[in-house]
């Protein structure tokens, strides 16, 4: 099958697409972007399954399938290591749908239909993301709901439970980032942030970030992934990472005149190296966006509940 290639630039990162040739038919709302992580001896078994669910395209990091299908494939090559939010970043600025599906070379959809009438639905309420059911390759659920919590004696923390209903629930971050995003409501909220190179304090703070602009992440327990090998483990270390995302969110007041960040707030940075600059950098940031906050994080978290159900 022939092929186009060609080279993008997106911040500091270059990637090169290699697309093939066959037409998008623009007659499907959401195509399926899967991430690398490790080896998957089956990986091009997954993407033949996943076509059957006709995605307009699938893209795929780091890896050309072996086995020829009919949806259309555009491969993502990056000269170097991105974290998981990155990926996803690129994914939905690349991506020719209004709902884009994340998921991992080693996770498989369960769902029996993807239908059109489930985007229908997705779109219809106007989330940022919907987040699948998690299960272990032995086919047991793993809790996959998700709280955010401030708990005594510590900064944050975010807690995950298992959904006892089969209906539909707010839920906090993406777990392992998959899920079905609306493209454009991601991009308006500008993505993961690349400077949290940490990818469970990515999670956070985009979470805590759409809940205090006033997106909504939902969980829908119809919608079912399978991990195919051992079950990745967030590291909760507290770094710098967790400092960004604090000052990006934890530590943005709310007033008449929008949100700002008090300069107090500077004792987080303030043994770090270029603290100062770092601090007026994301102090300018709360300042540009300071009408698109619509609550801080404690009435975030003060005021979880479930979302109306779908």
């Amino acid at each position: 099958m022939k092929s186009t290639i060609s080279t993008h630039f997106r911040g500091q990162q270059i990637y090169t697409i290699v697309s093939t040739c066959a037409p998008l038919s623009h007659t499907h709302s959401f195509s399926v972007a899967i991430l690398p992580r490790g080896v998957n001896h089956f990986f091009s078994d997954q993407i033949e399954a996943l076509s059957r669910f006709n995605p307009e395209e699938i893209l795929l990091f780091n890896y050309r399938p072996t086995k020829q299908i009919n949806i259309p494939i555009r491969e993502i090559w990056t000269k170097e290591s991105l974290s998981a939010g990155e990926m996803v970043n690129i994914a939905m600025t690349e991506a020719k749908t209004p709902f884009v599906f994340i998921l991992w070379n080693d996770i498989e959809l369960n769902a029996q239909d993807v239908s059109h009438h489930l985007f229908l639905k997705l779109e219809e309420r106007g989330d940022l993301c919907t987040t699948p059911q998690f299960y272990n390759q032995n086919g047991m659920p793993i809790p996959s709901l998700t709280l955010p919590i401030f708990p005594p004696n510590d900064i944050f923390r975010v807690i995950r439970t298992q959904h006892q209903e089969s209906q539909t629930a707010k839920t906090f971050i993406t777990l392992d980032f998959c899920g079905v995003y609306n493209r454009a409501r991601f991009l308006n909220l500008g993505g993961y942030d690349p400077q949290i190179t940490s990818e469970y304090w990515q999670k956070v703070e985009f979470g805590m970030r759409a809940s205090m602009w006033g997106e909504h992440i939902i969980f829908n327990p119809a919608l079912g992934v399978s991990y195919t090998d051992t079950i990745p483990v967030d590291d909760e270390s507290i770094t710098l990472n967790t400092t960004l995302f604090a000052l990006k969110t934890l530590e943005v007041k709310m007033s008449k005149r929008g949100a700002y960040l008090p300069w107090k707030s500077f004792f987080w940075l303030w043994k770090e190296k270029n603290g100062w600059q770092m601090f007026k950098e994301l102090r300018d940031w709360v300042l540009e966006n300071r009408f698109r906050f619509k609550s801080d994080a404690l009435l975030v978290v003060d005021n979880w509940q479930s979302y109306p159900r779908a």
